[in-house]
C-alpha cells in the first residue's frame, strides 16, 4: 500500500513540477538575478513540498477508506479521494497566506527555501486563483488512480 502512495507521490510530484515551472516561467521575480536561484530547483522546492503534504493528504484519505470499509459504509471510494483533495486544496490555498509575512516580507526570504517568487506582487492571486485548483485536481486524479488501482487488484 505504501508503495502505491509514493507512486501517486512521485506522479504528483512531476505534474506539480511542470505546473509550477509553466507557472513561473520568465517571471523576474524566480530569475536568477533577483534570487540568486535557479527558477528550476526553486520550482522542484515548492513541488516537493506541495508533494510531501499532498502524500499526508492522501494518507489521511487512505486511513478515512480503511474505517469506512471496517463499518462496512456504502460509497467508500467516493470519500477517500474528496477527503485527501479537501484537505490538499486547503494546504495548498493557506500557502500564500502563511508564508507572507507583511510590509514586503517572505517567510524563508533569501534563504536555500526561499519560494516567494510564487507569491509576489499579482503572482499570489494567480496561485490562489488557477495554480491552488490545478494542484487540487492533480490531487483527485492520483487518488482516483490510486483507488482504482487497488479495486482492480481486488478483483
Amino acid at each position: 500500500m505504501t508503495r502505491k502512495l509514493l507512486t501517486a507521490s512521485v506522479l504528483f510530484f512531476f505534474v506539480a513540477d511542470a505546473i509550477l515551472s509553466w507557472f513561473s516561467y520568465r517571471s523576474y521575480f524566480c530569475s536568477v538575478e533577483r534570487t540568486g536561484h535557479s527558477h528550476v530547483f526553486t520550482a522542484a522546492r515548492l513541488a516537493f513540498a506541495f508533494t510531501i503534504w499532498n502524500f499526508f493528504a492522501g494518507w489521511c484519505g487512505f486511513w478515512a477508506l480503511a474505517q469506512w470499509k471496517k463499518h462496512s459504509f456504502t460509497g467508500q471510494t467516493v470519500v477517500a479521494p474528496i477527503l485527501s483533495t479537501t484537505i490538499a486544496g486547503m494546504g495548498y490555498i493557506s500557502v500564500p497566506f502563511w508564508i507572507y509575512r507583511g510590509h514586503g516580507v517572505f517567510l524563508f526570504e533569501n534563504t536555500w527555501a526561499d519560494v516567494s517568487c510564487f507569491f509576489t506582487e499579482g503572482y499570489g492571486m494567480i496561485f490562489l486563483l488557477v495554480i491552488a485548483p490545478a494542484l487540487a485536481l492533480t490531487t483527485l486524479l492520483c487518488e482516483w488512480i490510486f483507488i482504482y488501482r487497488k479495486s482492480q487488484e481486488s478483483i
